[in-house]
């Protein structure tokens, strides 16, 4: 009985280091991620990823994180998945983009995202991509997530071209098919700032829409305008955009946001001057601080057409206002309507001026 009992020891011995083996191969491709919750409590995740070479080659790298504060736009689809934009730098980026798009892309197929291969977009490996191992979501909330993203993505459609975009790890649509998203708005606008934030910023939303009559069209009301407004149409640049007959029929409409951009909180006016006829050729954009006497033009933008449909605006207000960067002033944000779809202007005091720091790419479904 005592050699029987020592022979079924070490089978079992045997059977207990065989199957451990066969463990520890199984799971060579599972990496225990182990989050900190606070000081007694760590919550661990096991996180299968699969690391062949062809999902290597697909992931965007990290950079490193900037030495000055950095963000970008971006937007949430229909179905949840985050998007960063990366604007096109060349004509080069722009046709790769469209060429790898194309090879997934089908019309009998709805509009949405496509999962590209980081690893064929050759143009793109040759930017600088910031990515860093962590950004900072913030919504039109005011809530802040953190959130890491390593897929390249694009927005697919039979008429439609676009930029790059980056999505997070948990994006995995199956065999790459394209999933459904909504059309870029202020409902569903994100920005993603690189790293920790200096200080949470504080989102700030306009006072007002832009008023609509009752066909839905924007419309002049003396009630949502600055004191004054009509003596707007004197200044240097409407003069010279529009002469005195035509100035007598100009419809003027925006909304307004307070914000910081100096020293302290100013009632800040988006206002969008609309020319007789269809406003095709006679359009002007501004944003105006507001005075007793009506307004103090801060930035000036006349709307006449250009080389196409996408390089004028139609009219223009506030979406929100934050300090992205942390120099305590904010950033205004403004969403720019055109014949067939939106985009998003960013502008910042610079040297005493307000200028346009950031353009998202032109988007139209």
């Amino acid at each position: 009985m005592p050699a029987l009992g020592a022979f079924l020891v070490n089978c079992l011995l045997s059977f207990m280091i065989s199957a451990c083996t066969q463990e520890k191969t199984s799971n060579k491709n599972t990496i225990d991620v182990t989050v900190k919750e606070d000081s007694t409590h760590t919550q661990t995740a096991r996180a299968s990823l699969n690391l062949t070479a062809r999902d290597t080659t697909q992931r965007v790298p990290f950079s490193e994180f900037p030495t000055t504060p950095e963000w970008r736009l971006g937007f949430t689809a229909s179905d949840g998945v985050e998007l960063i934009e990366i604007l096109p730098t060349s004509p080069e980026l722009y046709d790769e983009r469209d060429r790898l798009v194309s090879e997934l892309y089908s019309p009998e197929k709805s509009s949405g995202v496509v999962l590209l291969s980081y690893g064929r977009a050759s143009t793109l490996k040759k930017t600088a991509v910031l990515n860093p191992p962590q950004w900072t979501i913030l919504d039109l909330h005011g809530n802040l997530r953190k959130e890491t993203f390593t897929k390249l993505t694009a927005i697919a459609a039979e008429y439609n071209s676009g930029c790059y975009y980056l999505a997070p790890e948990s994006f995995r649509p199956e065999d790459q098919e394209i999933v459904p998203i909504a059309e870029i708005t202020d409902a569903n606008l994100i920005f993603a700032i690189a790293g920790e934030p200096r200080k949470r910023p504080l989102m700030r939303l306009p006072l007002f829409d832009i008023p609509r009559d009752k066909d839905g069209t924007f419309t002049e009301n003396a009630a949502f305008l600055p004191r004054n407004y009509r003596a707007l149409l004197d200044l240097p640049e409407i003069k010279a955009l529009f002469d005195d007959s035509a100035r007598q029929s100009i419809e003027i409409f925006g909304n307004a946001i307070v914000a910081t951009i100096a020293q302290s909180p100013d009632t800040l006016w988006a206002i969008n001057f609309f020319g007789p006829g269809d406003g095709s050729n006679s359009n002007l954009f501004g944003i105006f601080r507001e005075m007793a006497a009506g307004g103090e033009p801060l930035f000036l933008e006349g709307n006449s057409p250009l080389k196409s449909d996408f390089d004028y605006m139609y009219f223009a207000g506030f979406t929100a206002a934050a300090d992205l960067d942390g120099d305590n002033h904010d950033e205004l944000v403004v969403r720019a309507l055109y014949s067939e779809g939106s985009a998003y202007a960013v502008f910042s005091l610079q040297e005493g001026r307000l200028v346009r720091t950031y353009s998202s790419f032109y988007h139209g479904l």
